[in-house]
């Protein structure tokens, strides 16, 4: 299971996006991510590019229209 989507950069709206210090409680504790989700959010907010990302965790291909794409994400153990 995806934990979290730890580093985005050069993908749409996620130009140096770093999970650690942006999703956090209101007790500045990272928050990871449950069994259940759900993504919600004004239009051109990335909601679609997580979903690429995770499309392209399965496809192992990601689209050409963006230049130099990274992403990392981090996974529980066992899965």
């Amino acid at each position: 299971m995806i934990t979290k989507f730890k580093t985005i950069k050069n993908l749409a709206v996620f130009q140096n996006f770093d999970w650690d210090t942006t999703i956090r409680d209101d007790g500045n504790n990272v928050v990871l991510f449950k069994a259940i989700n759900i993504f919600y959010g004004r239009n051109y907010s990335g909601k679609t590019t997580l979903s690429r990302i995770v499309r392209a965790l399965e496809t192992g291909t990601i689209s050409d229209k963006y230049e130099n794409p990274q992403f990392e994400v981090s996974i529980s153990r066992g899965t």
